[in-house]
């Protein structure tokens, strides 16, 4: 069964980044030709920010992305789609904001 991220809601200023395959042949005259590389259409990426976080919220999110250790997918709802889609988290950065508290930078992308 695939673990689901933790519930804590990161901030707004989370992002998502689409990027489009495209394999390019460029000719000789200045023409290029276009089309669409692989069978997935766009690729969404996600750099979600949890800001104030305390100590334990911190570790709870940190201890997770690292039993996925960047290999094992698990579910998360982006806010701007419909249905939970498996991820993998590869890198993220935990910043002691002031004093007890934190904020976790992590960016997701998708499972193929």
């Amino acid at each position: 069964m695939t673990a689901s991220l933790p519930a804590l809601t990161p901030s707004q200023a989370s992002q998502m980044r689409a990027e489009l395959p495209v394999t390019e042949i460029r000719f000789g005259n200045g023409y290029a030709s276009r089309r669409q590389a692989g069978l997935r259409p766009a690729q969404r990426y996600w750099t979600l920010v949890w800001s104030a976080l305390s100590r334990a919220e911190c570790q709870m999110l940190d201890s997770f992305f690292v039993e996925h250790a960047g290999t094992k997918p698990f579910a998360w709802e982006p806010p701007s789609l419909t249905g939970r889609q498996l991820y993998l988290c590869q890198n993220w950065q935990t910043i002691n904001q002031a004093g007890a508290l934190f904020e976790l930078t992590a960016r997701l992308v998708p499972h193929q």
